[in-house]
C-alpha cells in the first residue's frame, strides 16, 4: 500500500489567529497614523511659511531689489511677489500682523524685504485646529526670522 505524504502548510486555526492579531494591530495603529499625518501636514505648513520668508529675504539681498512676501490668511496661499510658493492645509489657521502701509485692501498681508537686509517686519501666527501652533516673528531691522511658542506675547 502506498503511503500518503503529509503536505506542509498551515491549519485553518493558525490562519485565523494570524488574521485576528493583524486586525488588532491595525485597529491600534490606524488612529496613530491619522495623528501622525496631521502632525506631518502641520510641520509642512510651518516649513512652507518659513522657507518662503527666508527665500524672499535672500532674493532681496541677492537681487538688490525690494521683494514682497504675500500671505493670504483666507486661502492660506503664500506668495513671493506674484509667484505662488505654497498653500497651507485647511486645518491650519493663519493670522498675520504686518505694516499697514504695504498691505493691500483685499485682505492680503504683505511683509516687504529690502536689499539692505531690513524688512517691514511682521508676526505670523499659525494654529492647527487641535490648538497647537507657533508664532513666526520677522524682525524689521534685520529681517531675521524667529519661532516663538503660540502663547508668548507679541512685542
Amino acid at each position: 500500500m502506498k503511503r500518503l505524504k503529509k503536505l506542509g502548510g498551515f491549519s485553518l486555526l493558525e490562519l485565523m489567529i494570524v488574521m485576528a492579531i493583524s486586525a488588532a494591530v491595525m485597529g491600534v495603529s490606524m488612529p496613530m497614523m491619522g495623528r501622525m499625518y496631521d502632525s506631518m501636514q502641520y510641520r509642512d505648513s510651518v516649513r512652507s511659511v518659513i522657507s518662503a520668508a527666508k527665500g524672499a529675504r535672500f532674493s532681496s539681498l541677492n537681487s538688490g531689489e525690494i521683494v514682497d512676501l504675500i500671505l493670504n490668511p483666507r486661502t492660506g496661499e503664500i506668495l513671493i511677489g506674484a509667484k505662488l510658493q505654497g498653500t497651507l492645509t485647511e486645518s491650519i489657521k493663519m493670522e498675520v500682523i504686518s505694516a499697514r502701509e504695504v498691505n493691500t485692501d483685499d485682505g492680503l498681508a504683505v511683509i516687504r524685504f529690502y536689499p539692505n537686509g531690513g524688512s517691514t517686519g511682521g508676526d505670523i501666527k499659525l494654529e492647527h485646529e487641535s490648538g497647537r501652533g507657533l508664532r513666526i516673528k520677522i524682525d524689521w531691522l534685520f529681517g531675521r526670522l524667529s519661532q516663538l511658542p503660540l502663547d508668548e506675547a507679541v512685542l
